[in-house]
């Protein structure tokens, strides 16, 4: 779709078309723009409290939590240290924009956005592209707009162990516990499914979220470590190791479902470093959540993005490869784009979304290609230069 400019020169009036490109951005659970403004009070609230009692970040469960998932920053350190070690991670941060105000902000008067933030239009004159953009967080727009042709979509959420993008909607903030954060309750939410058939899942995670799972019973044959170095794509890489039989606590046996239930109430697994995953059953076609799946979906958007956590690991080969969903880029590279991230992600990944707009080339030919690889290093350079540990692939 193209808009006509007119540009004069002398007798002749030269015809420039502007070409139309649609954008569909998808938040995925806990990553909404309302998330985002929650985050950077959350944030601030706690660089003033840390301030004055560093130990309290006990008290405290984001603080808390944060401090799990980066145990090597506090070792051998008592708690007021490690308080004040978060309350530097904290500052070092940044304030916390959402995508969208970050765009605003960086773009300028150019980036307009509606009234309710579900949509915004951006020109640029020097590429002569028209970009559209909508924000949505619905599972059945996110497969409908996988499924539309020629578009640009991206998803920014959690990868959930692998498992694919998960979906809620919600008016403030993400509901913690329930459905959502796996099979879903409605058609709208839980996990659009991308992942190997099985892969290893943290028994944390179950009892953090409490959702139903599918794990494997002991009663069955041990997986064959074998088999998954022949046939990979079965196997996740992180649950490609030895496998031990683990006794679900009893407060988790009330969520496995009922068709894998085991009569021992033990499951094959995989503990290392003190932390016991289960083997789960997963997949990326002809799961039960289908038509909510990679595999049911006809995927002719022209880019997509899984900017979620180390999803060059979680799905850089369903996406890709030829054994699975064989969404191959063409040769020329002029269509099925494909990016991913290398490690866990940040709201950060809007960078590469930022440098596509402002690219400064004209259109042409390679134009898809050279904005997306333009876009694709300055972010990367960007990230580096933050010193955040993730890179855009």
């Amino acid at each position: 779709m193209c808009e006509d400019s007119r540009a004069s020169s002398g007798r002749h009036t030269a015809f420039e078309p502007y070409e139309t490109r649609r954008i569909v951005w998808a938040e995925g659970t806990e990553f909404h723009d309302s998330d985002s403004q929650a985050q950077e009070a959350w944030r601030t609230r706690m660089i003033n409290v840390l301030g004055t009692d560093p130990a309290s970040f006990r008290s405290d469960p984001q603080s808390l939590a944060l401090y799990e998932r980066n145990r090597s920053l506090a070792r051998g350190l008592t708690d007021a240290q490690t308080g004040t070690k978060i309350r530097e991670t904290l500052i070092r941060w940044g304030p916390v924009s959402s995508h969208i105000d970050f765009l605003q902000q960086n773009l300028g008067a150019d980036f307009q956005l509606t009234g309710d933030r579900k949509n915004a239009r951006f020109v640029n004159s020097r590429q002569r592209v028209n970009y559209e953009i909508e924000f949505i967080h619905r599972k059945t727009r996110f497969k409908e707009a996988l499924e539309t042709e020629g578009i640009i979509v991206i998803y920014q959420g959690h990868s959930r162990y692998g498992r694919g993008a998960c979906f809620d909607q919600y008016s403030g903030a993400s509901t913690k516990h329930g459905e959502m954060w796996e099979d879903g309750t409605t058609t709208d939410n839980g996990l659009f499914r991308l992942a190997y058939p099985y892969l290893p899942v943290e028994l944390h995670d179950v009892e953090h979220h409490q959702y139903h799972f599918a794990p494997i019973p002991v009663e069955e044959p041990r997986p064959s470590r074998r088999d998954w170095r022949r046939y990979p794509k079965e196997m996740h890489p992180d649950g490609r190791r030895r496998f031990s039989r683990i006794l679900l606590p009893e407060n988790l046996r009330q969520y496995v479902k009922p068709a894998f239930a085991s009569p021992s109430h033990s499951y094959w697994g995989i503990s290392r470093r003190g932390k016991h995953s289960l083997i789960l059953l997963a997949d990326w076609e002809d799961t039960a959540a289908s038509p909510a799946d990679l595999g049911a979906v006809e995927l002719n958007c022209r880019t997509f993005c899984h900017f979620g956590c180390s999803t060059r690991k979680h799905f850089w080969n369903i996406v890709r490869r030829p054994e699975y969903k064989g969404y191959q880029r063409t040769r020329p590279p002029t269509d099925k784009f494909a990016y991913f991230t290398t490690e866990p992600a940040t709201h950060h990944v809007v960078y590469w979304l930022y440098y596509l707009l402002s690219y400064s080339r004209a259109n042409g030919p390679t134009h898809w290609w050279d904005s997306h690889e333009y876009a694709k290093r300055m972010a990367n350079r960007r990230l580096r230069r933050e010193r955040w540990s993730f890179r855009i692939y």
